[in-house]
């Protein structure tokens, strides 16, 4: 099933729409994979076992004739799904975000000096005190909260010999995060571009102005998320904006 979902060989060009559009296919059914009530369900098939391997233990009956699997080999198995279902997310997003984020070869050259100026163990790896630390440096904000999710969505175990189950960030997986920021960012600024043009310059829009700009249909849907500026009867953008891709 993994593999229907997203298969190793998966490859995401820039000019490739319809590819671009299966690995956002793929990403949205991955994300329902990892969801919390996802893993959770997982968990939940493993208690009759653990009941029973309980029950095993309390009469003291350690060798199971009709199976090698114990408790702790099947916890392993879910734990190594759970792992499995992170790489391969995180595997394409970064098809993802190299497909459809342009950079330059400074802004590269700025994403590896910023990666290995932070990178205090010389491993060509980031804990994740030293991916905050980049990511500050970069000017990007990530929300105290946030900072722990979105550094598991990159990072990766098993990268570090001597401490193989510890979780860092590689140069590529570095690299797919600002990507990504790149990314939302252009897409923010190109929204925030197309409502000023359409209310010629100021920092409102009224009704009129959207109606003339786009279809019916997507005019009264912009209508009912537009709020009415304090003290203005003209409908404030730049909210709305900063709503949809996050900012103060």
């Amino acid at each position: 099933k993994l593999d229907e979902v997203a298969p190793p060989g998966l490859v995401i060009q820039p000019d490739d729409t319809a590819a671009i559009e299966k690995g956002k296919a793929m990403g949205s059914a991955l994300d329902a994979l990892m969801a919390p009530d996802a893993k959770e369900g997982r968990d939940a098939k493993l208690l009759p076992a653990q009941e029973l391997s309980d029950k095993l233990m309390e009469a003291a009956e350690l060798d199971n004739p009709y199976t090698a699997q114990t408790i702790m080999t099947l916890k392993t198995q879910i734990d190594l799904l759970d792992k499995v279902l992170r790489d391969k997310r995180s595997f394409v997003e970064g098809q993802l975000a190299r497909a459809q984020a342009e950079i330059t070869s400074e802004q590269y050259e700025e994403i590896k000096k910023v990666f290995y100026h932070f990178d205090k163990s010389k491993d060509g790896l980031l804990n994740q005190l030293e991916f905050a630390a980049a990511i500050k440096a970069m000017d990007f904000e990530i929300a105290d909260h946030e900072q722990q999710p979105t550094f598991l969505r990159f990072a990766k175990e098993g990268q570090r010999a001597e401490e193989p189950a510890a979780m860092t960030i590689d140069l590529s997986g570095f690299t797919t995060f600002v990507l990504q920021q790149y990314k939302d960012n252009d897409t923010k600024d190109t929204l925030f571009a197309a409502f000023e043009t359409v209310a010629n310059g100021k920092d409102t829009l009224s009704a009129e102005d959207i109606r003339a700009a786009i279809p019916q249909e997507e005019a009264d849907y912009l209508l009912s998320q537009l709020e009415l500026k304090d003290g203005d009867h003209g409908l404030e953008y730049k909210k709305f904006t900063e709503a949809i891709y996050g900012g103060t």
